[in-house]
């Protein structure tokens, strides 16, 4: 027979042997729940979709995005949040965007399908795919006030490119008949190696320097373009002064800045009410124009999960609903899936000047390096602001 003692031993043994499996039949139970709180937590937790946006369209991509909102949109069960950030394209397509593998926007609405391109030629590692290839348009067009327009036509008997840079090169209103107290011809738009509409402008000048909607590389490069170019951009008195929307420092500064610019469509007509109230605005489209159309690309790597991608398609065709649509009208845009812009405040309030049918032909760019060609001429010869 045991022993007391050796009784009172074993039942401490077992008793703490008890103690143990206890211990770890809570731990394996807290384990569980841990997971499955876990689980739930990232099966709600928020998919934040950031959304890089061209400026010109960024008023009508921001306002979208908070009306998304309103609609508390959901993928899986997580809820979809937009994040939009301002970003012009020169900066992506030239490899200083800091944009990588591991740092990068789900979704990127550049100014047109060019960027794109440019991206791809310069092997920059950033891969994004087309889900839409336009949201809305907007051509880069001419805008001046009726008086000064007035002296070009009675000069030259034509408002365009190349009586612009005729324009420039007498420098002063009163060489070509203009009132002499206007002093110095002041022409307008963006800084073209900061400003996707800019560069948009300077290629909008190139064409009209050629004489076609074709530029190639070999333009890009020419030094008697240069030359013809370095009037019209000696007549921007500051550049630094015009941001991304010259057409309200226009509003804001009356002759004194800008009399004359080359602008996209859509922020000729927003300011087109304030700016008549100043002197009447004549609208000129080249003959040669470039279309800035706002695709909507999606990076397309393992690092964007299905949910992402599929909240970046779904944001997509939100944009091109019908309603979004008569959005992007209603800010001076030309929509993608709406062709009566007659309908809208913008193309109404402006609709003597304005073409609802683009006449002439749309420009056709060069390669990434010619158009780098011509950014760097441009960088050496306006070192001013």
């Amino acid at each position: 027979m045991m022993r007391r003692s050796q009784i009172v031993f074993f039942l401490i043994i077992l008793s703490a042997m008890a103690i143990v499996a206890i211990g770890f039949a809570l731990q394996s139970s807290g384990d569980s729940n841990d997971n499955n709180n876990s689980s739930n937590t990232s099966s709600n937790e928020p998919i934040t979709l950031r959304v890089a946006v061209n400026p010109v369209i960024e008023p009508w991509i921001r306002e979208a995005a908070e009306d998304y909102s309103r609609d508390n949109p959901r993928v899986k069960n997580r809820p979809v949040t937009i994040q939009v950030i301002s970003q012009d394209s020169l900066t992506v397509w030239q490899g200083e965007s800091g944009w990588s593998v591991l740092n990068h926007p789900q979704v990127w609405i550049p100014e047109a399908n060019y960027a794109l391109q440019y991206v791809q030629e310069g092997n920059l590692g950033l891969r994004y795919t087309v889900l839409e290839n336009t949201l809305a348009q907007t051509p880069i067009i001419w805008g001046a006030y009726q008086s000064r327009a007035e002296v070009i036509l009675n000069k030259y008997g034509s408002f365009n490119g190349k009586t612009i840079q005729q324009t420039a090169e007498l420098e002063a209103w009163s060489n070509i008949g203009g009132d002499s107290a206007w002093r110095f011809i002041k022409i307008g738009f963006s800084r073209p190696d900061s400003k996707d509409s800019g560069f948009a402008a300077l290629l909008t000048l190139a064409s009209a320097y050629a004489e076609s909607p074709s530029l190639n590389n070999q333009l890009m490069n020419d030094s008697a373009l240069w030359a013809w170019l370095g009037p019209i951009v000696d007549s921007v008195p500051n550049f630094s002064s015009l941001g991304a929307d010259p057409a309200d420092r226009m509003v804001n500064t009356r002759q004194s800045a800008i009399e004359i610019a080359l602008l996209p469509e859509n922020q000729w007509l927003i300011h087109y009410g304030d700016l008549s109230k100043i002197e009447p605005i004549l609208l000129y489209y080249p003959e040669n124009y470039l279309l800035l159309d706002f695709p909507f690309a999606i990076w397309d790597g393992q690092e964007t999960t299905e949910e992402e991608r599929q909240a970046a398609a779904d944001f997509g065709k939100f944009l091109l609903s019908d309603a979004q649509q008569r959005a992007a009208g209603e800010k001076g845009l030309r929509p993608a899936k709406l062709t009566d812009l007659a309908q809208f405040t913008p193309f109404n309030t402006a609709a003597n000047q304005v073409q609802l049918t683009l006449a002439g032909s749309p420009i056709s760019l060069p390669g990434r390096a010619g158009a780098l060609s011509l950014l760097r001429w441009f960088e050496g010869y306006r070192t001013a602001p």
